[in-house]
């Protein structure tokens, strides 16, 4: 079900998050499939959906700094630099996760990937659900990302041409992003190309 971002969506929305269910939404580069990123079945549930291999994380997305001190345990100086000047917008830095981060969101690893959209929607139905939102591309693993709601509405129908359970969930655009982190003591960047949607899929 494709829905406009009403004020009454949203808050339908958040609440299927809150509950441990998924929403697709949109961001500045693709369309996202969202859950709780501090419930950790809830976080099953995208690997699920999407059959995603386990050991490919999931992007973490915050509406501000004070839930990124939720899901990360340091900001090293680098990385807040790079927030003042990026953030909110297509940046996706790779941090020391807390433990308030299920493993399965990171796939065991130490470190956590976030990012804070610039979407509105994105942003708004975050602060909506009040909590973080572990969202990796809305399609099924290995399919191109999707930049607008039809497509997402057609790949929930799915693969196979089986549901893979997300289609019932509130919808609401689009190149890839880049990530920043480190390599050992230095800070790292890497970003995908600029030619599109077709860039990517996962």
């Amino acid at each position: 079900m494709v829905v406009p971002p009403t004020p009454e969506n949203l808050e339908r929305a958040a609440q299927i998050i809150r509950s441990g269910g998924l929403v697709a939404f949109p961001t500045e580069t693709v369309y996202g499939l969202g859950a709780n990123a501090l419930d950790a079945r809830a976080a099953a549930r995208i690997f699920e959906a999407k059959e995603r291999p386990s050991f490919d994380p999931l992007i973490v997305h915050v509406a501000d700094r004070g839930m990124l001190q939720k899901v990360v345990r340091e900001v090293p100086a680098v990385a807040e630099q790079l927030m003042e000047r990026f953030w909110p917008g297509p940046l996706t830095l790779v941090l020391p996760r807390s433990d308030q981060v299920p493993g399965i969101v990171t796939s065991g690893l130490p470190t956590v990937a976030v990012r804070m959209p610039a979407h509105p929607v994105a942003q708004a139905l975050i602060r909506q659900a009040g909590v973080p939102l572990a969202a990796p591309s809305a399609n099924p693993f290995g399919y191109l990302s999707p930049t607008r709601a039809e497509h997402v509405r057609a790949d929930a129908g799915g693969a196979g041409g089986s549901d893979p359970g997300w289609g019932a969930n509130g919808v609401w655009g689009g190149v890839h992003h880049c990530f920043a982190g480190r390599k050992t003591h230095r800070a790292a960047l890497w970003c995908g190309g600029g030619g599109g949607a077709g860039e990517g899929a996962g």
